[in-house]
């Protein structure tokens, strides 16, 4: 990021570059495939709820998994918001190109322009991290919720490669994307429970793909040899070998993918009122 520039004006000029782009359908596609563990949870969420739930995206820059949802879900309201108008623009290309029904606006998320308990899920992917005070942003979003509701928040993990990678260029004045932190499972769950969010569930989401993230090359190891030898392809002992370790790897992501993953995932459910226990608390 330029010295002599804001965090805003840095997106506006990523999100131009975008603007310009004939066909965003590639990416659509490999953002489906490389976002299905965190799709498939917020599709799981949006399930629970009676048609027409409200569904809000945060920092949404394209909005792609707004987009993607909505085609998959199109009884549900779907709405996306960021502070950049350029990548509203590039969001409402995106939709338009994928026949998604998604209504955009600008917005801050220091200030949401919505009813209190409105949206029955909001979702975040890469927002939480550039904030210095994020409890003010997450409780926001939990006073937006309804009781019962959901607030799905997808951070960086702190102990991963692509960790270290980014504070080094941070200290060289070259990251991109502004001011960033991570997360630690422990310290985002303690976040949310002091503001009234609960855990509902948690998980690991993506890899760098990057030889400088450890975990990835292993989790790839087997993968890499089939690429490598590609007539192993027909080796039917091979094939079993392969198939077994991608299954360990599942078990491992599975199980504890929140402290080796890229991306921490946490969804917090607002704990519903009981009207009974209220009513007596004003009679007390």
């Amino acid at each position: 990021m330029s010295k002599n520039s804001t965090v805003i004006q840095d997106y506006e000029k990523i999100w131009k570059d975008w603007i310009l782009k004939e066909d965003h359908g590639a990416v659509v596609n490999l953002h489906e495939k490389d976002r299905r563990r965190f799709l498939s949870i917020l599709q799981r969420l949006i399930g629970r709820f009676q048609p027409p739930a409200f569904i809000l995206e945060l920092g949404s820059g394209t909005a792609i998994d707004t987009a993607i949802l909505s085609r998959r879900l199109p009884a549900h309201l779907f709405l996306a918001s960021d502070l950049s108008r350029n990548a509203m623009t590039v969001a409402r290309k995106i939709g338009s190109e994928v026949n998604a029904n998604i209504h955009l606006f600008v917005s801050d998320v220091k200030q949401l322009p919505l009813f209190p308990e409105s949206a029955h899920l909001i979702f975040s992917q890469g927002l939480l991290e550039h904030f210095k005070n994020p409890v003010s942003i997450l409780l926001n979003q939990a006073e937006t919720i309804k009781p019962g509701g959901f607030v799905v928040v997808s951070v960086p993990q702190k102990f991963t490669g692509y960790t270290l990678y980014k504070h080094r260029q941070m200290k060289k004045e070259s990251w991109t994307l502004g001011w960033e932190t991570e997360y630690s499972y422990s310290r985002l769950k303690k976040m949310g429970s002091r503001i009234g969010l609960y855990e509902f569930t948690h998980f690991g989401d993506e890899y760098w793909k990057d030889p400088r993230e450890p975990m990835f090359v292993l989790r790839d190891l087997g993968n890499k040899i089939f690429r490598i030898f590609p007539s192993l392809n027909k080796s039917s002992f091979f094939t079993l070998l392969l198939n077994g370790y991608n299954r360990i790897w599942f078990f491992l992501e599975n199980q504890w993918g929140h402290l080796f993953m890229k991306n921490l995932v946490l969804v917090f459910q607002k704990k519903r009122i009981n009207r009974y226990e209220q009513a007596m608390k004003k009679e007390t």
